[in-house]
């Protein structure tokens, strides 16, 4: 699973998703890669035209909270998304990442540059995104990214999860 978050508020335009260029990137990665998003963020931040596709879920579909959209991120194989609190989580952790509109106030980070602790697998874009963009990006991370580790990872972490639940209930 790859976690999406876009910013798509109309109070903060200035902020938000190109949420035309996501629908084209969704439909070419329906096309040419078995690959499957998970859209967390606020439920009216959701365009209903991402429903239309096979490869997306969204997760307040099912209400979901904000700590368990964090937890989505945690364990997706990769974030994308644009600058927003939750992107906050991938930003701080190992998760491979691209995350666009990305803006400082408070850091000390010039224009184009990265985190420091970033690893080769996280970027920051820092201005907004485009069809194209998104594709390049995501190609380049999603061919970097060793799937067989992440999997054997998220079933190990299943699995613990699965032993704590059956003592929580017995």
């Amino acid at each position: 699973p790859i976690v999406i978050q876009l910013r798509n508020l109309p109070t903060h335009s200035y902020r938000n998703a190109v949420i035309d260029s996501w629908l084209e990137f969704v439909g070419y990665c329906e096309q040419h890669h078995d690959v499957f998003f998970v859209m967390i963020g606020e439920k009216e931040e959701i365009d209903p035209r991402f429903r239309g596709f096979s490869n997306v879920l969204i997760a307040k579909d099912y209400s979901t909270t904000i700590e368990q959209d964090l937890a989505l991120i945690q364990t997706g194989i990769m974030f994308l998304g644009t600058t927003s609190g939750p992107a906050t989580m991938a930003l701080f952790s190992d998760k491979p990442y691209v995350i666009y509109g990305f803006q400082t106030v408070y850091e000390k980070l010039e224009a184009e540059q990265q985190m420091p602790w970033a690893t080769p697998l996280q970027k920051l874009v820092w201005e907004q995104e485009t069809t194209e963009k998104l594709i390049t990006d995501f190609e380049w991370l999603y061919n970097q990214i060793d799937r067989e580790r992440w999997r054997i990872e998220f079933d190990r972490i299943a699995g613990e999860a699965a032993v704590k639940l059956k003592k929580q209930c017995s």
